[in-house]
């Protein structure tokens, strides 16, 4: 799937829409009241086919549609990733862990994270580790940037230029919920984007980087203990508004995806983050372990309770 070149045609799609609500609004400052339906024109194609009615802006205000348009393509990462991570920090805890596998691949003293996207971790004794969820972002990056396209929820992350900002894990009466932060990139399209929109390319700065947030629940964790995660809502830079649901339409049609772009994305997201977590061990807890090398010297018991407050514990595969 081309999700860089969809993802550079959704950046398109919202400067033209941006740039024609302006137009129009310029003409007439109570124009800028009024929506697309009201003015003649919400069903009229304005890109890849798709009207203002078909992405569901027909009877949204102009002003609106500008205001929410302005959240997208100038997003503020300080309010996005609440829960970031340093890589400086957060290595070392995650290689701790690791380099006692018996299987993991080491080149130059370093993690060769790609392996984990094929392999489980194997260790010589069954143990129960405790990772973060900043921990788990670090790694969860580090496999995306080694991605070589063998596994297809790693290579659509990957296409879209995005690397990890944030992993949370919270719980409520609810259930558990996860967070997931991507920062694509724009870097490499910028100037064709320029090049596209021509005498317009001045009127709007473009961003370095979208994000897209992802928000997941935890349905189960099945009899392998491995985490089911479905798919609750997919924002781009965390915003709710209509306009979010009108770019992905585009963004769908853009990447040659099928069905709703959302919940495809997502689901991609929920399968690489499950991948993650069952390449390190089984979800679960113990009843006894040793306090300083943390063996199972008691029961292991897969399950949901391995799944805390922003953290998880897992029962290590036995060589």
């Amino acid at each position: 799937m081309a999700l860089g070149k969809g993802l550079k045609g959704l950046l398109i799609t919202i400067i033209v829409i941006v740039v024609i609500a302006l137009i129009i609004g310029i003409a007439a400052i109570v124009v800028l009241n009024m929506t697309p339906n009201k003015l003649g024109f919400g069903d009229k194609p304005i890109i890849n086919g798709e009207s203002f009615d078909s992405l569901g802006l027909g009877d949204v205000k102009l002003i609106n549609i500008i205001k929410q348009f302005k959240n997208i393509y100038k997003p503020d990462e300080k309010a996005i990733v609440k829960n970031g991570y340093s890589a400086g920090s957060e290595k070392p805890v995650a290689e701790s862990n690791l380099k006692t596998g018996s299987n993991i691949e080491v080149s130059n003293g370093e993690v060769v994270y790609s392996s984990l996207i094929t392999n489980t971790v194997e260790y010589d004794k069954e143990y129960l580790l405790t990772y973060d969820d900043k921990t788990l972002a670090y790694i969860f990056d580090q496999m995306i940037k080694g991605s070589d396209g063998s596994n297809a929820a790693f290579k659509t992350i990957k296409e879209m230029n995005a690397s990890i900002k944030e992993v949370s894990i919270t719980k409520s009466s609810e259930g558990a919920q996860f967070r997931i932060v991507m920062a694509a990139s724009l870097a490499n399209f910028k100037e064709q984007i320029n090049n596209e929109l021509g005498t317009f390319a001045g009127l709007i700065k473009i961003p370095d980087t979208v994000y897209m947030v992802s928000y997941l629940k935890l349905d189960a964790v099945d009899s392998n203990g491995k985490l089911c995660l479905s798919s609750v809502s997919l924002k781009l830079n965390d915003q709710s508004e209509g306009v979010t649901k009108a770019i992905f339409k585009v963004l769908s049609s853009q990447a040659g995806l099928s069905g709703d772009s959302e919940t495809e994305i997502n689901n991609n997201v929920a399968e690489a983050i499950s991948t993650v977590v069952s390449h390190l061990g089984k979800v679960g807890t113990a009843t006894e372990i040793e306090a300083t090398t943390k063996e199972i010297t008691g029961t292991a018991k897969i399950g949901e309770t391995g799944v805390m407050m922003n953290k998880i514990s897992v029962i290590t595969y036995k060589k």
